[in-house]
């Protein structure tokens, strides 16, 4: 019976592996936060501009573009744009279509329970 200095039949077994993890990184996206806008305010606003607008124009392009930047102001003022970094992970070879569709099935079954 061979044993180590530790009183176990198990031994360690050192190795070294080169491996390059190339699957994250981050995205900067652009995003509003609509939950917190004040509906009641937002719809004075909104209403406000577009009766600003809703003077007569040069044709319908133009109306287009006053209607168009009208809301647009609008919302930037109840609601700007702000950037947000978020990681993205490149998936995995292996996860495909075939194995999503097996996924999916799964979790019904584990819902119908």
């Amino acid at each position: 019976e061979s044993l180590n200095s530790l009183g176990s039949d198990h031994f360690p077994i050192f190795c070294k592996f080169h491996v390059s993890l190339s699957g994250k990184y981050f995205k900067n996206i652009h995003v509003r936060n609509i939950a917190t806008v004040d509906k009641v305010s937002f719809s004075t606003d909104l209403k406000d501009a577009l009766f600003e607008t809703a003077t007569p124009s040069y044709g319908f392009g133009s109306a287009v573009c006053n209607l168009t930047s009208a809301c647009s102001s609008v919302l930037d003022k109840h609601a700007p744009i702000r950037i947000k970094s978020i990681s993205v992970v490149d998936k995995a070879p292996w996860f495909d279509k075939e194995y999503r569709e097996f996924r999916k099935l799964r979790r019904q079954a584990e819902r119908t329970k």
